[in-house]
């Protein structure tokens, strides 16, 4: 990584935050994913967006997060766009973003992206949807592997 190789960086600094090579250090990792990030790597920009929301190796800031998070975005990055969204929604309140970013998201397939345009439209004050819709789309999302949906449509049908 020396000699400027931003893809070693970044698995350099995946290694570190898995501990699967290295012990876990999430302040090495950090340092790894932001050589590579200042590099144009959009996978370690991805990464300090997730380590800047969860405040992992850095001090948690959202704002930073969703900076890192939309540059990588904007430079490829299109599964990001649920994390978007979330944000959008739960650290914004910013519905109208959080739904174009959610839907983005489950047009590239992201099912993460159902489940969480269906909590956005169970609380939303703004958007009213049909339970029939909520529904639809929180079974699709539970099809797909996402384990809150599961939980979402225990309670609904609890109810």
């Amino acid at each position: 990584s020396a000699k400027g190789n931003h893809y070693g960086t970044y698995y350099l600094g995946s290694g570190y935050y898995s501990g699967t090579i290295f012990p876990k250090d999430n302040i090495k990792a950090f340092e790894c994913y932001s050589i590579a990030a200042s590099h144009g790597n959009t996978k370690a920009m991805a990464s300090l967006g997730y380590m800047y929301y969860n405040g992992l190796g850095v001090k948690k800031d959202v704002n930073k997060s969703f900076e890192y998070y939309m540059t990588a975005y904007e430079k490829g990055e299109i599964g990001l766009a649920n994390n978007i969204g979330h944000i959008y929604h739960y650290n914004f309140k910013d519905e109208d973003n959080a739904i174009k970013y959610y839907n983005n998201a489950i047009d590239n397939k992201n099912y993460m992206g159902k489940y969480n345009l269906a909590q956005l439209y169970l609380t939303s004050t703004k958007y009213k949807m049909p339970i029939e819709t909520i529904l639809e789309l929180l079974e699709d999302a539970s099809n797909n592997d996402v384990p809150d949906a599961y939980y979402s449509l225990g309670i609904l049908y609890d109810n």
